[in-house]
């Protein structure tokens, strides 16, 4: 199953981070692919978020999210397109601002060619 991870320093705060993270309607705002989101649970701290993008062809897909601690969002597949689709987000706080942490793992229910 494909995953990846990647790990970035911000000057950001943290608190500020995870604002912009669990601000799910204001994704197809910073997001190209994202063109609607419906947040159908909204937590904290569980939400369940419907998601259409658009890579080639339009998918959709809900995902369950549940913030773990103020620092941490993890996800997982409810219904759609993919097979999985499981991740999270973690924030560390230090002197420069923030440690940001993402990882994914995902399978596609069905091949798309590449761009």
């Amino acid at each position: 199953m494909p995953a990846g991870s990647f790990s970035i320093q911000s000057d950001l705060k943290s608190e500020d981070l995870m604002a912009t993270i669990l601000d799910f309607g204001s994704y197809p705002d910073f997001i190209d692919v994202v063109d609607k989101v419906e947040t159908r649970l909204d937590g904290p701290p569980v939400w369940e978020v419907y998601f259409e993008i658009k890579v080639i062809r339009k998918l959709t897909y809900t995902l369950r999210l549940e913030k773990k601690n103020n620092n941490e969002v993890s996800w997982s597949l409810i219904d759609g397109f993919f097979i999985t689709n499981s991740g999270c987000w973690k924030l560390t706080p230090n002197a420069q601002g923030t440690e940001v942490f993402y990882q994914v793992s995902m399978q596609m229910d069905t091949f798309l060619p590449s761009m």
